[in-house]
């Protein structure tokens, strides 16, 4: 929701100008996973937006607060989470208070065949809620982190720049390409522990569930499900359901697509895209998980594949099939290297069909 430009003081001649508006919203998400756990998330956020040229935008939260609660989770499921702390960490009650700057200069705007676009995002949570907390003589116990209103808050920086080049070839054919890389750092009160089975505890630094990375999907890495690729060369054989659960603290991406005409109001793409999420800390039950530069190159993953978009001017319908080429996780395999036997690697899984509206990267 969109309101006029609200601030204690301000200045005509800068809401003239800029055009500033204020923007408040307020979410609330119901999540049910039978015989296993509820989540709850309730969102509420507010910020200022303007424009300081016809190219170029600025959105500023200073307060964007999630607010997670699991008032049912089984014994079983948490009896499994209690053994690792990273699937602990996505799956317990906790809240998030943040703080963020986002920049955009979009020359698509001018309407030039040749133009780039760049996105740039910096997040900051859990500062003021830790100063409060060593203010107020509120006191860690057992490296347990710090609490308000009965829930852990989490404390994070978080940075990300998402840059795109568009070209326009002859007739209405575009080439697009993009760059995303982000990092996400946990430290402080960003703090999750288990007790294993001999009774000794492990506490790991994790991001939030809600601001980790992900890669995979309609709108990512196009030959894997939405969450099921990484974190890093790790193969992930913990299955606690049936939905993939892969997240990390560092991302990088890369995409490249050629759109075309086909026929009517039909569109063709061919893409290939790349990338991969890493955690920033090891972890012992995840070995490969964590960003190491001697290796991240080894562990991007590859994939491409043939689209179509159906361009109702209203609305793009989009469908996209894409296939493993380079799947990092465990031995790093090629899809087109053959087995020892001779057969071909090549199978149904290494084939995703994403069906989503709108373009993945307009």
């Amino acid at each position: 929701m969109a309101l006029k430009f609200l601030l204690p003081l301000r200045s005509n001649r800068f809401t003239q100008k800029y055009n500033p508006n204020t923007s408040f919203s307020i979410l609330y998400n119901y999540q049910q996973y039978p015989d296993n756990y509820i989540r709850t998330v309730f969102n509420t956020s507010f910020g200022y937006n303007w424009r300081g040229s016809d190219i170029i935008s600025h959105l500023v939260k200073p307060l964007d607060v999630n607010f997670i609660q699991l008032p049912y989770i089984s014994k079983n499921f948490e009896s499994t989470l209690n053994h690792y702390p990273y699937l602990k960490n996505s799956y317990q009650s906790h809240m998030v208070v943040s703080s963020s700057y986002t920049f955009v200069r979009d020359m698509r705007l001018l309407n030039r065949n040749n133009s780039f676009f760049i996105r740039t995002n910096f997040e900051s949570a859990g500062f003021l809620l830790d100063a409060a907390c060593r203010l107020s003589g509120q006191s860690k116990q057992l490296e347990q982190p710090f609490s308000m209103f009965g829930n852990h808050f989490s404390q994070f920086i978080k940075g990300d720049i998402d840059l795109r080049y568009y070209r326009t070839l002859y007739g209405n054919n575009q080439m697009v390409a993009r760059i995303f890389t982000g990092v996400g750092l946990p430290y402080g009160n960003a703090k999750t522990t288990v007790i294993n089975d001999e009774g000794v505890p492990k506490t790991v630094t994790a991001m939030p569930f809600e601001k980790k990375y992900f890669a995979g999907g309609a709108n990512s890495i196009r030959g894997w499900r939405l969450r099921s690729l990484g974190p890093g060369s790790y193969k992930d054989t913990i299955s606690i359901s049936s939905y993939p659960n892969n997240t990390g603290d560092i991302k990088l991406e890369a995409n490249l697509e050629y759109r075309f005409n086909l026929v009517w109001k039909i569109e063709g793409a061919l893409f290939m895209d790349a990338g991969n999420v890493w955690d920033t800390h090891q972890d012992d039950d995840r070995p490969g998980a964590n960003f190491s530069l001697d290796r991240f190159y080894r562990e991007l993953a590859l994939s491409g594949g043939l689209g179509f978009r159906f361009d109702f001017k209203y609305v793009i319908l989009r469908t996209d099939l894409g296939m493993k080429l380079h799947d990092p996780a465990g031995e790093g395999r090629w899809s087109f290297t053959p087995r020892p036997d001779g057969s071909r690697r090549i199978k149904w899984d290494d084939f995703c069909l994403s069906i989503a509206i709108g373009y993945p990267f307009f």
